[in-house]
């Protein structure tokens, strides 16, 4: 695992240069979970895991911030992180790091497999019950096909939705 880290801190340095001091160092995380999303953001790198957000400082990885439920998916917006769980769905504040739960319309615990975000920065929220789109800070339930896994923005800009038995584009 520490082995994944390391490649992953590597191909982060040369695709963005915000690693300019450590790289070729061993940076240790204060946790020991898989982890979900990796993002890079104004040169600050966040891990999101299973369970916890983690900031790059100074050569070193912080814990902001905690959740009893397992984080499935994560997306970054505007300054917030997307996180998705197997019963919620809520924002986090990249700043205070404050929750704030989000109720789907018909879907109040949503069980999240996946958020991903578009060409045009809409969050696509991929839940066992549905779709559902955030755009000018409402969410649009778009389908009710049952089984959604995951959906991926393609090449060409389309959407592709990836059900148990199914493709919808």
């Amino acid at each position: 695992m520490r082995v994944t880290i390391f490649i992953i801190l590597f191909l982060m340095y040369l695709a963005n240069r915000s690693f300019a001091g450590n790289i070729g160092k061993y940076i240790p995380l204060p946790v020991q979970e898989k982890i979900v999303k990796v993002f890079n953001e104004n040169k600050i790198v966040y891990l999101v895991t299973e369970h916890s957000i983690l900031f790059e400082n100074a050569g070193y990885f912080t814990s902001k911030f905690y959740s009893e439920n397992t984080i499935t998916s994560a997306q970054y917006s505007n300054g917030k992180f997307l996180i998705g769980t197997g019963n919620e769905l809520f924002w986090v504040d990249n700043l205070t790091y404050s929750k704030e739960t989000i109720e789907l319309p018909g879907n109040t615990r949503p069980q999240v497999n996946s958020i991903f975000s578009d060409k045009q920065n809409r969050l696509w929220i991929c839940t066992v019950d549905g779709v559902y789109i955030y755009q000018n800070g409402s969410y649009e339930n778009i389908t009710t096909e049952k089984g959604i896994i995951s959906g991926k923005v393609l090449d060409n800009g389309n959407v592709c939705i990836f059900g148990k038995s199914n493709v919808l584009m």
